[in-house]
């Protein structure tokens, strides 16, 4: 791949990291506000240590559910930074440039995913 090829799918994988979070955030926000209204929740300035427990648990579900996208860009952006980026993980030939623009975590060849 050549400079701006790499620029182009470090760009990709950024804004594919910045969606995926904003989604599942929305989501598991979504989620967490619905079971704490559905649980009355005391958020009041004193809220009981079960209401506060509750709320942290919650909170971390929310982030949890974001880390496999983190870490999927995360693995493309190192291997980018390593060179290895749009190379096939399992044979070592070049992934499709097609396969890179569908999928910029991409890290198989088709012939490998199949």
């Amino acid at each position: 791949m050549n400079t701006i090829q790499l620029t182009r799918a470090k760009q990709a994988l950024l804004r594919d990291l910045d969606q995926a979070l904003q989604i599942s955030y929305r989501q598991r926000l979504g989620e967490v506000l619905n079971d704490l209204r559905t649980h009355d929740v005391d958020l009041s300035p004193n809220p009981s240590p079960d209401d506060v427990f509750a709320l942290v648990r919650r909170t971390r579900l929310l982030w949890h559910s974001s880390l496999p996208a983190m870490v999927e860009v995360r693995d493309s952006l190192e291997r980018l930074s390593a060179g290895t980026y749009g190379t096939c993980s399992r044979c070592g030939k070049p992934i499709s440039d097609e396969t890179i623009n569908a999928n910029p975590e991409a890290k198989f060849c088709r012939h490998c995913v199949s």
